[in-house]
């Protein structure tokens, strides 16, 4: 998306937007909040029987984020009030449900369906690799991309390319990648990935923090000797980082830090320090337990809730209510995972690890003369950008200590930014005339399961003037930037 930027600056500009905000927002189901199941499939095709419900209640935001969520609650965003903001948004998703529940995808490179994720999740079953052991579980089904030429050739109104799912699970311990051809039913390629890289976790793997370490006779000395209650603790799974060290290697490896919840909903600011608790995900058992201090502060929970709800006063002033008004609506269009903005195209799909990818965008471009794709009104389409994600967001936070010298987070690989996404709030995450785009993932377990409101696109004010200049003596010759 930074690529785009240089090209999307104008009067007004164009702006997408994947949230994701934090990591644990998990309920019972081993889903986050705010993922949705799909009722209509879960229940005939082994997936789990909770419903869940679009929500952000689960999410933690900044102080500053909630201040502006409640003031707009008090707003007019472009002359529409938040129930009306909803209601509209609530038609349009009525009026497009069906593109992600029965129509084909339309673009060689739209994301897979609903009907194509039950399509791999059948083939594995059928070919006894998902739902035959514990260790067997899918980590990533995504679209396998066709060869850059034959998109490049392809023309919108075109029969679509040949569809293939590439997927990435555990088989008894393994890594495995695997292309399904979805028209013919069948597994045609299954290899063993041999690198001393790992897929990344399952919500149900990263939900053994929740239980494992409950019934480890030494973290229930260590959460004694601290003076906690065992009910207020809370230990959430980070990835473990690789440092050639002997008895780790060839394993899936969580760690996992405790926090107190008492007294705060914002646990983070109250760590249990010390403790180090290293997990092999496919053995499903504790590897090692380290507690370098018995008594180590804990940190108090007054003045850690930031919620602008329980703050006291006095409070900053409130300022009035700015609105942008749109009275002829966007000047973008979305036509299934088509963006067309000015004289910009572009093709966008939701990725469960990158999150969200920005593919062909072209640029109408009437001078150039090279042979390249033409639109219907004779507009060369000069190509920009073929391909562009996120490839990876490296947070190393480098303290040598037990407890941290592991946090060399890969977040997009170990985590995935599009899995751990949360759905958008109007007004709130985007404005009143933007558009929403679903994305449908597929659970470890192969079941369909939808993220609303995962990405959305809206025009913005790109701002006032910045520099003027004139001549004196020639009154009729002025830049203006």
């Amino acid at each position: 998306m930074g690529s785009l930027s240089p090209f999307l600056m104008s009067v007004s500009s164009l702006a997408l937007l994947c949230f994701g905000l934090l990591f644990y927002g998990w309920n019972e189901g081993g889903r986050p909040h705010g993922y949705r199941n799909l009722p209509s499939f879960h229940k005939e095709n082994g997936g789990m029987e909770n419903n869940f419900v679009a929500s952000s209640s689960s999410s933690s935001c900044s102080a500053s984020s909630l201040a502006v969520s409640n003031l707009k609650k008090h707003m007019r965003m472009g002359g529409l009030t938040r129930d009306q903001v909803v209601a509209m948004q609530g038609e349009e998703k009525s009026n497009s449900r069906s593109s992600w529940m029965k129509e084909p995808p339309q673009n060689p490179m739209d994301p897979l369906t609903v009907a194509e994720i039950l399509i791999v999740q059948t083939v594995l079953k059928e070919s006894s690799r998902l739902g035959t052991a514990n260790s067997n579980v899918l980590h990533y089904v995504v679209l396998e991309l066709p060869e850059k030429e034959e998109v490049l050739a392809w023309l919108p109104g075109n029969p679509n390319l040949p569809r293939k799912a590439m997927v990435v699970m555990s088989v008894e311990g393994k890594p495995h990648k695997l292309i399904v051809d979805l028209k013919s039913k069948r597994v045609i390629e299954d290899q063993i990935v041999e690198s001393s890289g790992r897929p990344p976790a399952s919500f149900e793997e990263l939900q053994l923090g929740l239980t494992l370490p409950h019934e480890d006779p030494r973290f229930l000395e260590s959460i004694a000797a601290r003076g906690l209650s065992l009910s207020d603790v809370l230990c959430l799974p980070l990835t473990g980082g690789w440092f050639g060290i002997p008895e780790e290697e060839g394993k899936r490896l969580l760690k996992f830090q405790c926090f107190d919840t008492n007294g705060t909903v914002n646990f983070y600011m109250r760590p249990v320090e010390g403790i180090a608790i290293l997990i092999d995900l496919d053995s499903r058992q504790i590897l090692s337990y380290y507690d370098r201090i018995k008594k180590p502060p804990v940190p108090k929970g007054e003045g850690t809730d930031y919620r602008l709800k329980v703050q006291q006063p006095p409070f900053v002033t409130p300022l009035n209510p700015i609105s942008i008004e749109q009275p002829q609506g966007p000047s973008f269009k979305i036509e299934g995972h088509q963006v067309k903005w000015a004289d910009w195209e572009f093709h966008i799909r939701p990725d469960p690890r990158a999150g969200m990818v920005i593919s062909r965008v072209t640029l109408k471009d009437q001078t150039q003369q090279q042979q390249q794709q033409q639109d219907n009104k004779g507009h060369i389409q000069r190509s920009v950008l073929y391909e562009g994600f996120i490839s990876e967001m490296f947070v190393p936070y480098q303290d040598p200590s037990e407890g941290w010298y592991f946090r060399t987070y890969f977040d997009a690989g170990e985590y995935g930014l599009g899995i751990l996404a949360l759905p958008l709030q109007p007004l709130d995450d985007c404005p009143a005339h933007a558009k929403y785009i679903d994305a449908v993932f597929a659970a470890p377990d192969g079941s369909p399961y939808v993220t609303p409101n995962m990405i959305c696109v809206f025009e913005r004010y790109a701002g006032d003037i910045s520099w003027r200049h004139s001549e004196a003596l020639l009154q009729n010759v002025q830049v203006i930037i």
